[in-house]
């Protein structure tokens, strides 16, 4: 039997032809569905038949690799479990809003190392390091579901963010308030009757340094004034999260269990900060204020609004830009601060006073000592100063002072 040939007269093999404007064409079956793949040239074509032949032998899925990332996505969210509702909420939000607009529609074997690198290349100019790390870390995981079932042979995204990230502008670590920035915040607090609804809240957290949704998440059963320790149990939050409409709807997630293990603790409770519970407790009454809200069985939260709702991160942190906005009349240079940079600030001072590694560890609910030492801990050039001084006081006594 005669061989099918080119224009050129080249031999053609099975599955391959030419067609009448001169693009070869390849054409398999799996399953009993055809497929077929296009080339300008005939080498071209051969270079995609052997990449074809090498998936088949390998039984890389190329029937399921057919599908779209949004198609993939979907599947990976019906096989994903997480252990935290929040996270979960978290990756689909980021999914649904930075990644499906650009890449949703596109088939995952046409999804190659270069095309992840340009989405992130455009992304760098728009949004922070933190932010493209989290696409990346959800984006990887769907693509990885496409390996472990054998659709695609290897993850395009692979290791990709560690190369951009050399491109991107790191973002300034976060710097704890000093002694004299603290004060002058609780003072402000304190004295001025508008930011009296947000007071209690804010002495609390700046006398424990417990995480913002686990301050939302207390309930009174929780705080234990006899004994002066507060119960940190669960952890409570406000998303931003709509599957159906993509439009960002907010709903509380509860934890039953903090962000770690070692987050499940409990905080002694410093007279400033049993005083504010007080306070709160007062105000609740005095208002009339009572819990209209439920979830997973648990209401009469601690910290409420007026018409009974918890208090949760975004209101917290809003409050907190209105005092800051408030102070900088007086002190235009005052920092940034936010729920986050009080809890910084609360380890601060806690190695300020020399308390112990592991006991900062375990108050503020590390996993591990290095979270403690290299995230949240940073001292002021002042007590640098003043601690090393007196450490040369211990080597060279009498001749060290001074270093300023």
């Amino acid at each position: 039997m005669q061989k099918r040939k080119d224009s050129k007269g080249r031999a053609l093999k099975d599955g391959e032809s030419q067609r009448k404007d001169g693009l070869y064409q390849y054409r398999w079956s799996v399953r009993g569905k055809r497929y077929v793949t296009y080339a300008s040239t005939l080498t071209k074509l051969r270079q995609k038949e052997s990449e074809i032949i090498r998936d088949r032998m390998d039984n890389i899925d190329t029937y399921k690799s057919d599908m779209t990332l949004d198609e993939l996505y979907n599947y990976w969210k019906k096989t994903k479990t997480y252990n935290k509702e929040m996270t979960f909420q978290t990756y689909c939000f980021v999914y649904d809003h930075r990644i499906a607009p650009i890449l949703g529609n596109i088939r995952i074997n046409d999804i190659k190392r270069s095309t992840v690198k340009m989405f992130y290349l455009n992304m760098i100019d728009k949004y922070s390091v933190n932010t493209v790390n989290n696409v990346q870390s959800v984006l990887h995981q769907i693509l990885q579901l496409a390996v472990d079932d054998d659709m695609i042979r290897k993850n395009p995204s692979d290791k990709l963010f560690a190369e951009i990230k050399r491109h991107m502008k790191q973002p300034a670590p976060k710097e704890a308030l000093t002694r004299d920035e603290t004060a002058l915040f609780i003072d402000i607090v304190e004295n001025n009757h508008k930011f009296g609804n947000s007071k209690p809240l804010l002495f609390v957290l700046v006398e424990t340094g417990m995480r913002i949704g686990e301050a939302c998440a207390l309930q009174w059963s929780d705080i234990d004034f006899e004994n002066n320790v507060i119960h940190i149990t669960k952890n409570l939050e406000l998303v931003n999260y709509d599957e159906k409409n993509k439009r960002g709807k907010f709903k509380f997630v509860l934890n039953e269990t903090p962000k770690t293990s070692y987050s499940t603790r409990d905080i002694p409770m410093t007279e400033r900060c049993r005083a504010a519970f007080l306070e709160q407790k007062a105000i609740l009454e005095l208002r009339n204020i009572k819990c209209n809200f439920t979830i997973k069985g648990y209401n009469d939260f601690v910290f409420m609004t007026r018409n009974g709702m918890p208090h949760n991160d975004r209101g917290v942190n809003s409050s907190i830009r209105t005092i800051v906005k408030h102070i900088r009349k007086t002190y235009q240079d005052y920092p940034h601060v936010s729920c986050h940079i009080l809890r910084h600030t609360f380890a601060t001072r806690l190695v300020e006073n020399h308390v112990d590694y592991k006991v900062i560890q375990r108050i503020m609910g590390h996993a591990n000592i290095n979270i403690t030492l290299n995230t949240y801990v940073s001292v002021n050039e002042d007590f640098k100063m003043s601690e090393l001084s007196k450490a040369m006081q211990l080597v060279v006594p009498g001749r060290c002072t001074n270093f300023n």
